[in-house]
């Protein structure tokens, strides 16, 4: 039996707790070479999510298959973390004439009650997913309200702090615009009103073209815990 292996690997925070590509390879070469299977090619993808569609060695790894050929992986999560994306690998792996098989937790066959199970696997990978996202951010915003730097640009009415590499402090030229955004939005102004408000009074001060609705919404949400800890001090 001929075998394409394909691992995916995307590091966050809690690395330790993930398999990297080298260690899921480990786990693939020990499966085949119990089942007698001969690996043909090795794919990987690196720092990419399972629900992103767009992963040119996993498409590159099906189209490698041929009749009877099996496409290999640790666990089925680390092909999709997606229902819908999971049943489209599946299908073209269908048409390709080969077949899925995974190291740990695979439910193999076409029977309708296996098929709902295989399913209900990947709807739970895609909601594990969903919990990491939302750990993620309030971790971030977590961060941020001690003045860590989380990112290449720091929020809205901070600046990179000189003296303390990796923190933020207030600007002193964004805090108060950041202040005022906030007093109105506690008064219920619209985002298009604080935008046209924003555009007339401080037009130079917009991280862009000028003000927009939207903008306004991105700043009231990244900036809401951070900017109620400096108010409160």
């Amino acid at each position: 039996m001929k075998c394409i292996v394909y691992t995916r690997f995307s590091p966050r925070r809690n690395s330790e707790e993930c398999t990297s590509g080298e260690v899921q390879l480990a786990y693939c070469e020990q499966y085949c070479e119990k089942k007698g299977y001969t690996i043909c090619k090795i794919f990987h993808d690196e720092a990419v999510s399972g629900s992103d569609e767009f992963r040119e060695n996993l498409w590159l790894a099906i189209e490698c298959l041929g009749k009877g050929d099996v496409l290999l992986v640790h666990k089925m999560d680390r092909l999709a973390r997606n229902v819908y994306l999971s049943e489209c690998i599946k299908r073209a792996v269908k048409k390709q004439g080969g077949s899925i098989e995974a190291v740990e937790g695979d439910i193999t066959g076409d029977d309708p009650q296996l098929e709902f199970v295989r399913q209900i696997n990947a709807a739970t990978a895609e909601y594990e997913r969903k919990l990491i996202s939302q750990r993620t951010r309030a971790s971030m915003r977590y961060h941020q309200v001690q003045g860590k730097k989380m990112g290449r640009f720091p929020p809205y009415g901070y600046e990179p702090d000189p003296e303390n590499e990796g923190m933020t402090k207030p600007s002193p030229t964004e805090f108060p615009v950041l202040r005022e955004i906030r007093d109105l939005l506690k008064k219920e102004a619209s985002y298009n009103g604080i935008a046209k408000r924003m555009n007339n009074v401080y037009p130079t001060l917009a991280r862009g073209k000028c003000w927009y609705a939207k903008s306004i919404m991105t700043i009231a949400k990244r900036s809401a815990t951070v900017f109620e800890k400096e108010v409160k001090s």
